[in-house]
């Protein structure tokens, strides 16, 4: 089963996700996934300028992105769990594209949870058609977490 380490240390009052949202999330990808990606992925919100740092640092690019994973090469141990990875989110460019998305913003969020997992799994999406089919795995499991996401 994958389970969400989440950091939300940037996040204020009602934008925390819940313990329970996130099991649904989780639920939702182990359904779509099933027993072939388990472990533990480590989410942390960062700041806005941290993800231009990371972003030019790791992708050669000088902007914001949402969000960033990183796959670990070598898996260790915590909890008893396998880490099978890292996804940062930058909160408020998550919250700027909602706005013009005019997206729920905690589904916008399990759209990206979604995009890192399969990141993680392996998946990239280099043609336009490889992207579709990551839209639709993502879509895939929002559904199967019972999280609308109409775009």
């Amino acid at each position: 089963m994958i389970i969400f380490d989440v950091q939300q240390e940037e996040l204020r009052g009602g934008q925390r996700l819940s313990g329970r949202w996130l099991e649904c999330l989780a639920r939702g990808v182990d359904q779509e996934l099933g027993k072939s990606f388990q472990g533990v992925v480590s989410v942390a919100f960062i700041s806005t300028p941290r993800m231009r740092a990371l972003t030019k640092e790791y992708r050669g690019d000088d902007h914001v992105s949402d969000i960033l994973t990183f796959p670990l090469l070598e898996r260790c141990k915590w909890k008893k769990e396998e880490i099978v990875g890292e996804i940062l989110l930058c909160y408020s460019q998550i919250a700027k594209q909602a706005k013009e998305k005019k997206s729920n913003l905690k589904n916008e969020i399990a759209f990206l949870l979604a995009h890192g997992v399969l990141h993680l799994q392996g998946r990239t999406h280099p043609t336009d058609r490889k992207l579709a089919q990551m839209i639709i795995s993502q879509k895939a499991i929002l559904a199967r977490a019972g999280i609308f996401y109409p775009l």
